[in-house]
């Protein structure tokens, strides 16, 4: 158990790892040779696509099957596992605008917010009593000011954003660096179906590496392109009265 304690110096584990930012920043980290732990539905499906990256960069590499709606696995979970991380990045989410539907609803908040805050709160209370290690969550500048035009997923990161703040100052004094990173727009499958400029908008590449840097930073909290900083700024000094005329 000791040994499953001390881990690798450099690993890292990735929740959400079969989505597009998950495939870079494995890449981004793997070339500053962390070992990788891949966490997902269906994570096999990329086995082959992992495998490569990892022979390239002669990393180690594990997969691990885990839907993180079914919070009762999560200690099965924690057991799958030969080692505890170093660096524990959180991918998970998913994008809706549909608030007439209440198992939507909760889904998305779950997803977004719940069951990430569950998991990473587990790992935080090892890390702990390790006395090192660090979470990097993936949140969005949209929860820095919920909107009327997405109320449900703004919500539902705001949540996600705070647990991130808390646990930052709750662990800080334990050796625990947690990071917040607000995405922007991203070229990735779940944004595939939005209008976004091209100014506003990045590549999962570049976004990685900006989450590398941050990590290597020790960065509290990150945004992906600067301009989010500035809007999130502009929409959190406006008046609620204006987000109610407005179809913001």
């Amino acid at each position: 158990m000791d040994g499953w304690m001390d881990g690798q110096k450099k690993s890292l584990l990735i929740l959400g790892a079969k989505s597009d930012i998950g495939i870079a920043s494995s890449i981004a980290f793997a070339k500053n040779g962390f070992n990788l732990q891949l966490v997902g539905r269906n994570i096999h499906e990329l086995e082959e696509k992992y495998k490569r990256i990892a022979s390239e960069h002669k990393v180690s590499i594990s997969f691990h099957e885990l839907d993180v709606l079914e919070t009762d696995k999560f200690d099965e979970f924690f057991r799958s596992l030969g080692y505890l991380p170093q660096v524990v990045l959180c991918l998970v989410g998913i994008y809706s605008k549909d608030i007439d539907n209440y198992k939507n609803i909760q889904k998305v908040i779950r997803v977004n917010f719940e069951s990430p805050a569950i998991l990473l709160s587990l790992f935080a209370m090892k890390f702990k009593e390790r006395r090192s290690g660090s979470i990097i969550g993936v949140s969005s500048w949209a929860g820095d000011r919920v909107r009327g035009s997405n109320s449900l997923y703004g919500s539902s990161k705001a949540g996600f954003t705070g647990f991130l703040s808390g646990i930052r100052n709750k662990f800080f004094t334990s050796n625990i660096h947690v990071m917040t990173v607000n995405l922007g727009y991203v070229k990735t499958k779940m944004t595939e179906n939005m209008d976004s400029s091209n100014f506003l908008t990045t590549s999962p590449d570049y976004t990685a590496k900006k989450i590398y840097r941050g990590y290597k930073n020790k960065s509290d909290i990150i945004y992906i392109k600067p301009i989010w900083r500035f809007i999130s700024l502009l929409l959190r000094l406006l008046p609620e009265s204006f987000f109610k005329t407005k179809n913001l």
